[in-house]
């Protein structure tokens, strides 16, 4: 609030284009009115508020702390076929209708921190509508944390836990549980027609990109489901360690792979890399790219079966035996060395 007293005037001495945010003024300087109102440092908003994207029921109610430079509210915010669309200026984004309770904190300088709990009783989005989204955690600095999920004729979905994105170093800790999603009824993609899939996922790991990983994640009993096609896996683990900056590790293991990938790798710089290496021996036929890389590195890579490419991703590859690829990069002494076998290879 404003330092010093504040007196409420007379409705006229007021700016505004209607009387109704006149009186919303006077409102406002009587709240704040050590003479008036019981809680002067806090505002109470309470009622409808009518706009061009639609309406908005409050109950919220605003604190400061001027001292400690803190701002604080809490209270319910309720609307039916609200245009967050037209609000957000977004063509995907639609209507949306919610009952939440809502309680925030900010300090100067500082993230925003808001526990939201309620449900959203639909969502429009890509001409689709979302039902039943529950919510109960907190969003702070870019991250969530708590408990989210979706109750719709198209997916179900429940994630528990913490995803932070907005950290030096991102954080992800979660259980994810999927059933009988369907990307293409929900209009996520052309693709997949009348498909469903069902997984569960456990993720603890730190890092923006499979370069910085550092963690695991553990999928397990990943089902899909299709008119023509149904394929299972019953687990699926991937686990990233650092050593140090130039030594990391990462493994895959599963039913039908299994990898091991050791050194000082980074997948972004690889195609470079290649293209790096090639052009030193062929210099006339391949020019190098002039990106600096730092590749070097062993891997191992075992295939067992390749199921999940022509049921899943529609990949014509079927590899009926057990099958091997492995070998090394080394950028600084531009050496690159790929071994593999195939007993039994169809590509059709």
């Amino acid at each position: 609030r404003p330092e010093g007293d504040l007196k409420a005037k007379s409705i006229d001495e007021y700016r505004g284009k209607c009387i109704e945010g006149k009186a919303f003024q006077v409102m406002i300087d009587n709240n704040l009115c050590f003479d008036i109102a019981l809680y002067p440092y806090e505002l109470v908003t309470y009622g409808v508020l009518h706009t061009n994207a639609g309406i908005v029921q409050t109950d919220v109610k605003l604190s400061s702390n001027r001292a400690e430079n803190h701002f604080s509210y809490s209270g319910s915010v309720k609307t039916v076929d609200f245009d967050l669309g037209r609000v957000l200026s977004s063509p995907k984004m639609g209507k949306i209708s919610f009952n939440l309770n809502v309680e925030g904190n900010q300090y100067a300088h500082q993230y925003p921190s808001i526990s939201l709990k309620g449900l959203v009783s639909s969502m429009h989005y890509s001409d689709y509508t979302y039902h039943n989204i529950t919510l109960d955690g907190e969003y702070k600095q870019g991250g969530f944390n708590g408990k989210a999920s979706l109750d719709d004729e198209n997916g179900v979905i429940s994630l528990d836990g913490t995803i932070d994105t907005a950290s030096h170093i991102p954080t992800f800790n979660f259980l994810a549980d999927i059933r009988n999603f369907r990307p293409h009824e929900l209009h996520l993609t052309k693709n997949y027609e009348k498909a469903a899939i069902s997984v569960k996922m456990n993720a603890n790991f730190t890092g923006a990109s499979i370069d910085q990983m550092n963690g695991e994640i553990n999928i397990d009993s990943l089902e899909f489901l299709s008119p023509e096609k149904s394929y299972f896996l019953d687990n699926f683990k991937v686990t990233a360690t650092r050593k140090d900056k130039q030594h990391k590790l990462l493994t895959i293991a599963s039913s039908f792979l299994q990898a091991e990938i050791e050194g000082n790798y980074s997948y972004r710089t690889l195609p470079a890399s290649i293209n790096n290496i090639l052009s030193h021996y062929l210099p006339s036929l391949i020019k190098s790219s002039k990106k600096p890389t730092d590749n070097n590195f062993d891997f191992n890579i075992h295939i067992y079966n390749t199921d999940i490419l022509p049921a899943v991703f529609n990949i014509p590859l079927e590899i009926k035996s057990h099958s091997t690829i492995n070998g090394a990069f080394n950028d600084k002494a531009h050496r690159m060395h790929v071994e593999g076998y195939f007993p039994r290879l169809i590509y059709d």
